[in-house]
C-alpha cells in the first residue's frame, strides 16, 4: 500500500472516531460512565445552593431606619434544608414596641412556603437574633427559585416596659385554635411531653421529630425524648394568643401567638389542621 491509501486510511479513522464521540455523548471513563455525569452528579446539590444567591430583602417600613441581615447554613441547604438567621438593628432614634418580619419561599408568583417571627421592645441601637428553620426544601419538589425577606410591619413606642405587658386576654374556647396551641407549649413548660405530642398532627408528630433530630444533630427516638431536651432558653414562660383564629376553610386554621421565652419576645403564627373532627397543631 503506497503512503496515498495509508493516509486515506488514516483520516478515514480519526473522522470514524470523532463521529462516535459526539453519537455517544462522549467516551466513557474507566468506570463506564459518561463524562456528562459529572455535570449530572452537582444538579441536586445546585438545585438548592441557587437558593442562597436569590435572596430578596424588602422593606415595607422603617427603610433608612432599620438594618436587616442574614446567613444562611450552606452545609444544610446542600442537603435540601433551609436556615436562615437573621438580626435585625434598630438604626433609628426610637424604641420599637414591635416588628414582624416574613420569610417567603416563591415560584414565579407563587408563594409556596411563608413563615414570620417577630420582636418587641427594641431600642435605639439594639440588634436582634432569630432563626427561620431549618425548612425541609425537599417537599417543595425542588420548586422554590427565590428568596423573600420582608420586613413588613412596625410599631413605635416612647418607652420600654420592664416586663413585656400582655395584651387583652383572649378567651379560648376547649379544642379552638388558639387553646390547642397554648395547650401545646402549656405542657411543654410543665413538662408533660406526651400531652404536648397529643397536640399535634399525626403528620407532624414524625416530621417535628426528624426537625430535631436534624436541628440537634441528635438521634432522638421519640418525640417526648426530643421535647424534654429544649433548652431552657427555647421553653416559653408564657404564651399568648394575639386576635381570634383566621379560619381558612372547615379543615385549616392560622393562629397568631406571641411567645415569652427568658430571653426574647417573639411573635409566631401557627398552622392547625383538622383530624378526626378535632383542631391539631402543625410544626415545625
Amino acid at each position: 500500500m503506497n503512503k496515498k491509501w495509508i493516509w486515506v486510511v488514516a483520516v478515514v479513522v480519526v473522522l470514524g472516531i470523532v463521529v462516535a464521540y459526539f453519537a455517544t455523548g462522549g467516551f466513557k471513563s474507566k468506570e463506564g460512565k459518561l463524562v456528562d455525569d459529572l455535570v449530572n452528579s452537582t444538579e441536586g446539590t445546585d438545585k438548592y445552593m441557587g437558593l442562597a444567591k436569590s435572596v430578596d430583602v424588602v422593606y415595607d417600613v422603617l427603610k433608612g431606619e432599620a438594618e436587616l441581615k442574614y446567613t444562611i447554613d450552606e452545609g444544610l441547604l446542600e442537603q435540601g434544608m433551609l436556615k436562615m438567621d437573621v438580626s435585625f438593628a434598630n438604626k433609628s432614634q426610637k424604641l420599637l414596641k414591635m416588628v414582624e418580619i416574613k420569610l417567603q419561599l416563591i415560584d414565579g408568583s407563587t408563594v409556596l412556603f411563608e413563615h414570620s417571627l417577630g420582636f418587641v421592645d427594641i431600642k435605639p441601637g439594639v440588634t436582634r437574633e432569630s432563626t427561620f428553620g431549618p425548612t425541609d426544601l425537599t417537599k417543595l419538589d425542588g420548586k422554590a427559585k427565590k428568596i423573600t425577606l420582608t420586613l413588613r410591619k412596625a410599631s413605635e413606642g416612647t418607652t420600654v416596659s420592664p416586663t413585656p405587658t400582655p395584651s387583652a386576654t383572649i378567651s379560648l374556647a376547649k379544642g379552638s385554635p388558639g387553646e390547642v396551641v397554648a395547650a401545646f407549649f402549656e405542657a411543654i413548660k410543665e413538662g408533660r411531653y406526651t400531652d404536648a405530642k397529643e397536640q399535634l398532627s399525626v403528620q407532624s408528630r414524625i416530621d417535628y421529630l426528624a426537625y430535631l433530630n436534624e436541628y440537634d444533630k441528635k438521634n432522638y427516638s421519640s418525640l417526648e425524648e426530643a421535647l424534654k431536651a429544649r433548652p431552657e432558653n427555647e421553653r416559653p414562660q408564657k404564651i399568648e394568643v394575639v386576635g381570634e383564629p383566621v379560619i381558612d376553610d372547615a379543615a385549616k386554621a392560622t393562629v397568631k401567638c406571641k411567645i415569652y421565652l427568658p430571653s426574647e419576645t417573639r411573635t409566631w403564627s401557627f398552622n392547625l389542621v383538622k383530624e378526626n373532627g378535632a383542631w391539631k397543631l402543625v410544626m415545625p
